[in-house]
């Protein structure tokens, strides 16, 4: 994966931020890699899409634990890609209420950029975290693609802790009473002991 720096903030990205400290809606949708370069007489600040956009990426999960500092999750393959690119920029797209989507924050790996190949030579999927400066007093909302099913093994992990610290995970199994028939609100493979007077 390219070595990206921090994403810078665009124009169009600052203003969404304010407005959306303002009583607007801050609607985070995708993300985008590309191949372009950077020159001496580009200005980030001014760019509402990467420079030599190559594909698409949606948005599989989010940390907002930290309202100042999102962690967006990005999964990256090439499965669909017809040409092969040159993997050097990188952009978190975003649109103010039901607005145009448009380029929200950027980054650009320069030389330490990665090469992604066609379908054509098979690679791994991977995950790409990104941080984005955000506000405790913006009304966000994150676009989540829920029909992305690659899961890793943390993922795994952190499902079944949740699930093993649920309260309700297991209800209804194990029951003490008063009765050697089955109580009605026991799921049907429970256990019951029944208290003999």
């Amino acid at each position: 994966m390219a070595q990206f720096p921090a994403l810078t903030f665009t124009e169009a990205g600052l203003q969404m931020l304010i407005q959306a400290q303002n009583g607007h809606t801050l609607k985070f949708t995708k993300g985008k890699l590309g191949s372009g370069g950077i020159t001496d007489s580009d200005n980030i600040l001014k760019f509402t899409d990467l420079k030599t956009p190559k594909m698409t990426l949606p948005v599989t999960n989010v940390d907002d634990s930290n309202k100042e500092l999102l962690v967006l999750t990005f999964d990256t393959g090439n499965a669909a890609l017809e040409e092969g690119f040159i993997s050097r920029e990188l952009g978190v797209f975003a649109q103010l209420d039901n607005g145009t989507e448009t380029l929200y924050a950027y980054s650009n790996a320069g030389d330490n950029y990665d090469y992604m190949p066609n379908k054509d030579t098979p690679v791994s999927q991977s995950r790409l975290e990104v941080e984005i400066m955000c506000s405790t007093s913006a009304n966000v909302q994150i676009v989540i693609d829920k029909s992305i099913v690659y899961t890793t093994r943390e993922d795994v992990d952190e499902i079944i802790a949740e699930h093993n610290a649920s309260d309700t995970a297991h209800s209804n199994r194990l029951y003490v009473s008063k009765t050697a028939d089955k109580p009605a609100g026991m799921a049907d493979t429970g256990m019951w002991v029944e208290i003999v007077e």
